[in-house]
């Protein structure tokens, strides 16, 4: 007799089932338009920072604050002509030194504090201080 209750109620439990996970789907749908407000899809407002810095390796902007005058080597990543970026660098007090052109760069010396105007130049990619290039057996061999 219990035999037959349990397999009676068989579609219930099936039709439960899924109820189940009916109203569950309907309820992270809900969740999802809750917190669709909380999204924008406009483009946040430009900052200052971001004008100036966003392209500028973090370190250099400190240099730029802490010792203006500094004019370390540095290498800035571009797009347009090398001759009109190294013009842009000596009016603004540097020179170029070297143009890499397997990766769209020039490597150049200039005071930090001309930096960010550099950066806010077209074209102007990135601006990173250069570092010495080490490969893996260099690295081991310094280790020791």
């Amino acid at each position: 007799m219990e035999d037959q209750l349990w397999y009676g109620r068989l579609p219930e439990l099936r039709q439960t089932k899924a109820l189940r996970r009916n109203l569950l789907h309907l309820l992270l749908i809900v969740q999802l338009f809750a917190l669709l407000p909380l999204t924008s899809c406009t483009a946040p407002a430009p900052t200052a920072v971001a004008v100036t810095g966003t392209n500028v390796q973090p370190l250099l902007l400190s240099l730029a604050e802490e010792e203006p005058d500094l004019a370390p080597r540095m290498i800035v990543q571009f797009s347009g002509d090398a001759e009109e970026l190294a013009a842009q660098v000596e009016a603004l007090g540097g020179s170029a030194i070297n143009y890499l052109e397997i990766i769209g760069a020039l490597v150049i010396e200039m005071p930090v504090s001309q930096v960010a105007t550099l950066a806010a130049a077209d074209g102007v990619r990135w601006i990173s201080l250069d570092a010495p290039c080490l490969t893996p057996a260099k690295m081991t061999a310094n280790r020791f």
